[in-house]
C-alpha cells in the first residue's frame, strides 16, 4: 500500500513524486555492512522486486498504472523500462540509482523520448517549463502538447542539491494557449497584431541544465501565430537570475514585421530581458525610440 509505504521509499524516489495504490509482491533483499554504519545498508544491498502503482503525481504529471522491475546489484539499483499514459500524452523511463554516490542520483541509462504529446498545465509551467524559458514565468493559464527527447538526466533524491541536477535534451511544443502577466504580456504588446490571441509554437530545442544553469545550444525559437521571437541567453535555476538574455523580435531594422517562413537570413531588431525569473522585464526603450525615430524620418521622407 503506497500510502503506507511512501515512508520507507523516499530514500528511492525524487522528492515530489507521490505514488498511490496498491500491489502484492515479494521481495529479495541482503545487505552486509558495518554495525552502526546505517548508510552502509543501501551500499551493499542487493535485491529484486516487482515495482507497480495505479497512479502517480510529479510537477503536475499524472501516470497512469505501471508495472516493472527493480534490481539491485551492491547499491546499484536499474530500474526496467517502462511506458505509460501520462497528461492525455505517453511517457516512457527507465533509471539508474548508485546508492554509493554522495549524493545518490536517479539517472536515465541512455538517450531516450520520455515524453510524447504530454499535455502541460500551470503547474508544469511553473515547476518545468518556467527554467527553459521566462516567458512561462507568472502564467495563468496554459494549455498544449509536450515532446522532450532526453539525451541524459541526473535527478538528486536529497533535498537542497540543485548544483547536482544534469539534464540534455531537445524540447518542442505544440499548439500553446497561454494567458498570463509579465514578460508575455510585455512581449505581446509589441508583437504584430495578428500574432495577438494567436496560439504559440516551441519549435525543437536542444538545452542542457548543468551547475544549476539552462543554456541553449543555440536558441529557442518561439512563433506567435505566423511570427518568430527567438530567445537566447542563461537561467540559473538556483538563483533565478538571467544571464545575457535577449529576444530577437519579428521586426526588421526598418521596423517591418517578418513571418517565420522569411526570416532566414534576414536582419531583426533584438532586445535585452532584465531582471529575475521571477519578474523578467523586456528592455522596450531603444526599441521603442528607435521606432518613433523611423516614423519621424518617414514623415520626413513624404
Amino acid at each position: 500500500d503506497w500510502a503506507a509505504a511512501a515512508p520507507l521509499a523516499r530514500p528511492f524516489m525524487p522528492e515530489g513524486l507521490d505514488l498511490y495504490g496498491r500491489r502484492a509482491t515479494s521481495i529479495n533483499f541482503a545487505s552486509l555492512y558495518p554495525a552502526g554504519q546505517d548508510k552502509g545498508f543501501l551500499r551493499n544491498l542487493n535485491a529484486r522486486a516487482k515495482f507497480g502503482f495505479d497512479r502517480a503525481s510529479y510537477m503536475g504529471l499524472v501516470f497512469d498504472a505501471v508495472d516493472t522491475d527493480i534490481t539491485v546489484d551492491r547499491g546499484m539499483l536499474t530500474l526496467a523500462p517502462f511506458s505509460t499514459k501520462v497528461n492525455n500524452g505517453t511517457a516512457g523511463f527507465a533509471g539508474k540509482i548508485d546508492f554509493n554516490a554522495e549524493p545518490p542520483v536517479l539517472q536515465t541509462p541512455g538517450p531516450m523520448q520520455i515524453a510524447k504529446d504530454v499535455q502541460i498545465n500551470p503547474e508544469t509551467t511553473a515547476k518545468l517549463l518556467q527554467y527553459v524559458n521566462p516567458i512561462f514565468a507568472n502564467v495563468t493559464l496554459i494549455s498544449g502538447e509536450a515532446n522532450f527527447d532526453c539525451e541524459k538526466m541526473v535527478i538528486p533524491l536529497a533535498k537542497g542539491e540543485p548544483n547536482a541536477i544534469e539534464v540534455a535534451g531537445t524540447l518542442a511544443i505544440n499548439n500553446i494557449n497561454i494567458r498570463g502577466t509579465g514578460l508575455l504580456g510585455q512581449i505581446l504588446s509589441i508583437s504584430p497584431a495578428a500574432a495577438r490571441g494567436a496560439y504559440l509554437t516551441v519549435h525543437p530545442t536542444a538545452f542542457t541544465v548543468k551547475d544549476s544553469v539552462m543554456r541553449y545550444k543555440d536558441k529557442m525559437q518561439i512563433d506567435f501565430g505566423e511570427y518568430p521571437f527567438d530567445f537566447t541567453g542563461a537561467i540559473n535555476i538556483e538563483t533565478l537570475a538571467l544571464g545575457n538574455y535577449t529576444v530577437t523580435t519579428p521586426y526588421t531594422t526598418d521596423f517591418k514585421p517578418v513571418r517565420s517562413s522569411q526570416a532566414a537570413g534576414v536582419k531583426r531588431v533584438a532586445l535585452p530581458i532584465r531582471g529575475t525569473l521571477g519578474n523578467p522585464k523586456l528592455d522596450t526603450d531603444r526599441f521603442l525610440q528607435q521606432q518613433a525615430l523611423g516614423g519621424l524620418l518617414d514623415r520626413l521622407l513624404k
